[in-house]
């Protein structure tokens, strides 16, 4: 619940997702710098460390902006929901190509339960739009 509650500040503000979550993209910048500060050393990972990193990273700002631009067409709840269904994605490379948790475990059975009702009332919620 908390994680969505982001949209309602620009919505209320009545200005672009993009210019009320600008804030929201300083403080995370901000954070991971405090955080990287306290080793008291440079943070540096091996190359392909790096490079998966980097990765994940364009993956997820793209993916952001992409929600950015869908929420005010398909409104927040809906936007958001459709959002979140990376998390069907996640969760899936994780358990049968990560094998965390390993596939079969009880972790991997709920995990995989979360999985169908998420794929479920997502697919719900964009049938009902």
């Amino acid at each position: 619940m908390l994680w969505g509650a982001y949209f309602v500040p620009a919505q209320w503000a009545h200005v672009p997702s993009q210019v009320g979550n600008f804030p929201l993209a300083v403080g995370m910048f901000a954070a991971a710098l405090v955080l990287a500060a306290r080793e008291k050393a440079i943070v540096r990972l091996p190359p392909r460390h790096a490079g998966v990193q980097i990765g994940a990273g364009l993956l997820l700002g793209v993916g952001s902006v992409a929600l950015l631009g869908l929420v005010p067409r398909i409104g927040t709840g809906a936007g958001f929901t459709v959002a979140q269904l990376s998390l069907l994605v996640n969760a899936s490379v994780g358990i049968w190509v990560f094998k965390v948790p390993a596939p079969g475990s009880r972790a991997a059975k709920v995990a995989v339960t979360g999985i169908l009702l998420a794929g479920f009332g997502g697919t719900v919620i964009g049938a009902m739009r």
